[in-house]
């Protein structure tokens, strides 16, 4: 519920994208991406072609994981 929170709030800033990678059709997704563990937060900034990684603390506010967000969005 909080990742959907955050992701409303943002309103067109991001893709919200998730995978269940414990499902086998989708373990190719996984590794492409280098899904380690559940749950793993990335951020791909597609016009810069990175990716951030979000530590799991980040998870745990939606004012930090939404900040986590806009900072890896704007190269921080």
């Amino acid at each position: 519920p909080m990742v959907h929170q955050v992701y409303r709030e943002l309103d067109n800033k991001v893709t919200l994208v998730m995978v269940d990678v414990t499902n086998p059709n989708n373990l190719q997704v996984a590794q492409l991406f280098g899904v380690k563990a559940i749950p793993d937060v990335y951020v791909f900034d597609f016009k810069k072609m990175k990716k951030h990684k979000l530590d799991i603390q980040q998870l745990q506010q939606p004012k930090v994981f939404k900040q986590s967000i806009m900072s890896a969005l704007n190269g921080a």
